[in-house]
């Protein structure tokens, strides 16, 4: 990290919270300032063991996840979280709704913000050679096969879904496509990666999908990483489903982290629970 870098969260926090800019990824150069910004956000500790992971960012007024497209309010911190999150998975689960929302969905090292190789660098450094999947979870009907995430390189995408809905997107694509008995669902998803050897996946899929992560006989998750927007009220417009809660046995294991970005505040925090689901 720069004197200049150093200066600049000292300043910060010195008035008790951090200044957005100190997470502009066109600034990152090495990977002593991704860990320095790491242990900024989330805490020294972050980061070590593999499980389960779910990043989403949520509105502090009114406890909504926040609807991401143009109109979102905007956060170096928030895509810095998303990026931290990317870089330890062997595995990011989405949807197939996800990828028609966002045409322009990427997952090149500091997207959708500045390109950072220092990132691709840092993955390296944590052991993981290879790119993730990208598992994209649909019934089948109206995948946008062709979007760039299938073309890119940046991952490697599995189509996964119900055998019966995904049987006909194999002459459509060169991706893998898995089908999945009955529903396919989150349980035998994760265990469906787990036999591929990824011990470390990340969920960024939508509310809908992700609170089955958090059934209270069995919660599926092993941390949340929770960026909250804590600026002006927002649009209906501008709002999705309701964010998730710990469920009980996980602690708040960061340092709760305010960030003032142009948008308003933001508060980062890290919670996780004593085990490791995929261990």
């Amino acid at each position: 990290m720069s004197a200049g870098d150093e200066r600049g969260r000292d300043q910060a926090e010195r008035a008790g919270a951090l200044d957005d800019a100190f997470f502009d990824l066109a600034h990152v150069h090495d990977t002593a300032g991704i860990a320095a910004r790491a242990a900024s956000l989330f805490g020294a500790g972050y980061g070590g063991r593999p499980g389960v992971l779910h990043v989403t960012a949520v509105d502090g007024n009114t406890g909504r996840t926040l609807r991401i497209d143009e109109h979102t309010p905007k956060c170096l911190a928030d895509t810095f979280a998303l990026n931290l999150v990317r870089v330890r998975a062997e595995a990011i689960v989405i949807t197939g709704k996800l990828l028609r929302d966002e045409p322009g969905l990427s997952y090149a090292p500091g997207a959708p913000g500045a390109p950072c190789p220092a990132l691709a660098t840092f993955r390296q450094q944590l052991g993981h050679t290879a790119p993730p999947w990208l598992v994209i979870m649909t019934r089948g009907a109206d995948l946008p096969l062709d979007h760039p995430v299938f073309h890119d390189g940046h991952t490697r995408p599995l189509v996964y879904g119900p055998e019966e809905g995904v049987a006909p997107l194999r002459t459509q694509t060169a991706a893998e496509v898995v089908g999945a008995a009955h529903d396919g669902g989150l349980p035998q998803l994760i265990e469906t990666l787990r036999a591929r050897g990824a011990h470390t996946v990340s969920f960024e899929a939508g509310p809908s999908t992700t609170r089955h992560l958090y059934d209270a006989e069995s919660p599926r998750v092993d941390e949340l990483l929770l960026s909250t927007y804590r600026g002006a009220p927002l649009a209906e417009s501008q709002l999705a489903g309701a964010a998730p809660s710990p469920p009980a046995g996980f602690t708040d294991a960061g340092v709760g982290t305010v960030v003032h970005a142009v948008s308003g505040p933001w508060h980062f925090a890290w919670f996780k629970r004593g085990r490791s689901g995929l261990g």
